[in-house]
């Protein structure tokens, strides 16, 4: 809004011409909290219109909306109507309803502290009075969330072409539900470009509306499926064919049946996945290396692979020389290398290919521990300098004492790659024996996650703890890694309880040890700060007094002079 053509009062002050400008307002009413806002929609109909559509911007659910209609009540645990629904209830409905952007609906939020569910009644009954035309004209983003597959069905009357993202999570199995959504949903989208599917179960009957529910959205960027069904040979082509995606998840095996049992055949042919940047991936490592190789992929910035099945070394390694040599631009890459019986170790040769990459992402787990040398990371600081986030099998299925990273080459590690913001290592038994501690903090590292071997002598406590706290910054969280599948692989009797610990009560007891010594510097630094505030205070006032000298000489020379 110009100033020059708002109608403002000539007899207005400062602050209500300020204060009559919509764009100051907005800024205002998008740093208030919800109270403030409304507070701020009793002020003026101007004000009130402004806070109205911040507040009702974001909504929780669709009880508040309901609401609006006929005050609800509960009975027998179900939310009902308390009142007949008449025209001008819908005028007041409407009033709010095109403020909403963003609808994050989940059937267990609480209206005014009690938690039910909308009756069948109640929803069919604002379903079939409902005015022609969309209930939410102006919706962006659906985030719903359903544990009853009728609940998730009562997401149909909000789905409107102006809807952008598209979230669905069901806790329950509703193979019926699914598809009936599915084949109602396609006609009401013009401009989805993100969608995100959860769901519970291994009921495959609805992934044929699924694959033609995405099949009828062409403008979709983003797909994410759910993570416990395959995704099936139809869901895949209409994956394929979207023009425009960037990003999806692709899953060849249920994960709660045997890996890669009845497998879905993943093919990435010429023209398929032309604008491809993110690919989640769970495949076995033969198929993977099939569909790299097939042709290079320029576009693709950032890989997760699963891998669940057997493999060996020599097809590892012809997976990564694959990436390498077809994913040129490759800048992420995760790779869970975890088949239920141990396969190839992983060396660093074998991802010596990797290096050819400008990788700013790198994380690597497998059974076994990643034995890194310094002449090892120091081909790693060559290759990349931009590196942010390394993992390097912190956290193996199985554990070897001789295996893992010194802290010698952890402190390599950070020097030769100083960008590192986030790093995960093994650190074995022995690799602890000697530190050293002779370097200064590493000012850009904010995680440092340990994977440990099963115990540690005591002896190594008050070294570690002053190593750490020499080569960490203040700002990094100190972790150790506890997974359950090292808490089965802890001992549960070790042979000295009063020279070992266990590893999780080892790396506790180091984070303890490091905090203090970081606070005892923060104190210090502290106490250093107050001393040269006083020293200045101090200069001030001898600063002050000679100048008042030096103006009392002056005027005694004046005077002299006359």
């Amino acid at each position: 809004m110009d100033i020059s053509t708002a109608r403002i009062d000539k007899h207005a002050t400062t602050p209500h011409v300020i204060f009559s400008i919509p764009e100051i307002i907005d800024n205002i009413m998008c740093l208030a909290t919800s109270s403030s806002r409304a507070q701020a929609a009793r002020v003026s109909q101007h004000w009130s219109s402004l806070s109205l559509g911040y507040i009702w911007r974001d909504l929780p659910s669709i009880l508040p909306l309901l609401d609006l209609l006929s005050p609800l009540v509960t009975g027998f645990n179900r939310w009902g109507f308390s009142t007949d629904i008449d025209f001008q209830d819908w005028d007041r409905f409407e009033q709010y309803a095109r403020r909403v952007r963003n609808l994050r609906h989940n059937d267990s939020w609480p209206l005014r502290g009690t938690t039910a569910e909308i009756s069948d009644e109640t929803f069919s009954v604002f379903a079939s009075r409902r005015r022609e035309g969309p209930i939410l004209p102006h919706l962006r983003l659906i985030r719903w969330a359903a544990n009853d597959p009728k609940a998730l069905l009562q997401l149909l009357p909000f789905a409107t072409a102006t809807v952008t993202t598209l979230d669905i999570r069901c806790g329950a199995d509703a193979p019926l539900a699914c598809a009936t959504l599915f084949r109602n949903l396609p006609r009401r989208f013009t401009v989805l470009h993100t969608f995100k599917f959860y769901l519970l179960g291994d009921n495959t009957e609805w992934l044929p509306s699924l694959a033609k529910f995405i099949s009828l959205q062409p403008n979709l960027v983003d797909v994410i499926l759910p993570r416990s069904f395959s995704t099936s040979k139809a869901v895949i082509k209409a994956l394929a064919a979207l023009p425009s995606l960037r990003q999806c998840s692709i899953y060849t095996a249920n994960v709660y049946c045997e890996p890669h049992q009845n497998a879905s055949q993943f093919e990435w042919e010429k023209d398929e996945f032309p604008l491809l940047q993110r690919l989640h991936l769970d495949a076995p490592v033969t198929t993977v290396v099939e569909a790299v190789k097939k042709e290079r992929r320029e576009k693709l910035r950032d890989l997760i692979i699963d891998v669940r099945s057997a493999y060996s070394s020599d097809q590892l390694r012809s997976l990564v020389t694959g990436l390498a040599s077809f994913c040129p631009n490759l800048s992420v890459i995760s790779l869970y290398l975890v088949p239920p019986v141990p396969s190839a170790q992983i060396t660093f040769g074998s991802i010596c290919p990797l290096l050819q990459l400008r990788l700013t992402y790198l994380w690597l787990t497998s059974h076994a521990p990643l034995p890194v040398a310094e002449s090892d990371v120091a081909e790693m600081g060559r290759a990349w300098p931009d590196m942010t986030s390394l993992s390097l099998c912190r956290d193996p299925l199985h554990s070897s004492e001789g295996q893992g990273v010194t802290l010698q080459a952890l402190e390599a590690l950070l020097e030769q790659i100083p960008m590192l913001q986030m790093l995960g290592v093994y650190i074995a038994k022995d690799a602890v024996s000697v530190t050293s501690g002779s370097r200064d903090a590493f000012v850009n590292l904010r995680s440092l996650d340990f994977g440990t071997s099963p115990a540690f002598p005591k002896t190594h406590m008050l070294r570690v703890q002053i190593y750490l706290s020499r080569i960490c910054s203040e700002a990094v969280v100190i972790s150790a890694t506890r997974t359950r599948r090292h808490i089965e692989l802890i001992q549960t009797s070790l042979s000295n309880q009063n020279t070992y610990m266990k590893r999780g009560e080892f790396w506790n007891e180091v984070r303890l040890g490091v905090e203090m010594i970081q606070d005892e510097k923060a104190q210090e630094k502290a106490h250093l700060i107050e001393e040269i505030g006083q020293l200045m205070k101090v200069n001030a006032d001898l600063f002050r007094q000679l100048e008042e000298k030096q103006v009392r000489q002056q005027l005694t020379d004046s005077h002299d002079r006359m």
